[in-house]
């Protein structure tokens, strides 16, 4: 039988300086790119963490406030808006009614919080305390929009909250457009839950005000925009 010669072992050949380079190159592109990805994600992760922090130091200010100054509050919110439905009422241009805004700036607050109320839309992610624009300048986050119905509920009443869509480093509105006809949000004011269902999903233009003066008067409404 014959026996095969011993063979000599193969060594690999040790990678040049260019193949180097190349790897270094393709490891930084890969990470850059998942940088790229993760950081609005973790941005965001990070907004609604402080988020639901500020919705639970709302709560705890509400919860720590003597009942006769919310009765007072929601008291004074209710003439307000009635001022404005009367107002609304009297308005055939389509714009929103104008009430003095230091009077709305005051409305709902409980010091030291500049919070009016919260939104829940869970379906959405959606979780935020929001204030007036006022407020808003100060910290960025949901608004009222003045000229519309404080978030208290009531026949004839229609508040509208707004927020940006589409920031990096927030999630806030951004998935409104997944919004459907059924689901179901909250509006938390003074302690007490208000309870919407999504009837009517519409795209208005910056300009238009006309859809605000026009809802049902015998109905509680509320438009997130």
């Amino acid at each position: 039988m014959a026996i095969p010669p011993h063979s000599k072992p193969r060594h690999k050949k040790a990678p040049n300086k260019r193949s180097i380079i190349r790897w270094c190159v393709g490891t930084a592109m890969l990470t850059a790119t998942a940088l790229i990805i993760s950081i609005p994600l973790i941005m965001r992760a990070e907004d609604n963490i402080q988020q639901a922090a500020n919705v639970k130091a709302y709560a705890a200010t509400i919860t720590n406030t003597a009942n006769k100054a919310i009765q007072e509050s929601k008291r004074q919110a209710k003439l307000y808006n009635a001022r404005l439905a009367n107002q609304t009422s009297n308005q055939t241009d389509g714009e929103p009614a104008t009430q003095n805004p230091d009077e709305y700036n005051r409305q709902l607050v409980i010091p030291p919080s500049d919070v009016m109320a919260t939104i829940n839309y869970p379906k959405l992610g959606i979780s935020y305390p929001y204030a007036t624009e006022q407020a808003n300048r100060r910290s960025p986050s949901a608004q009222a929009l003045e000229g519309t119905s404080l978030p208290i509920g009531g026949a004839g009443t229609h508040t509208v909250i707004t927020a940006h869509r589409g920031l990096a480093d927030k999630l806030m509105f951004t998935k409104l457009d997944q919004a459907r006809e059924g689901d179901e949000f909250t509006i938390t004011t003074l302690g007490e839950t208000l309870t919407y269902q999504v009837q009517t999903i519409r795209t208005i233009t910056p300009d238009d005000f006309t859809w605000i003066n026009k809802h049902d008067a015998s109905a509680d409404q509320a438009t997130l925009m």
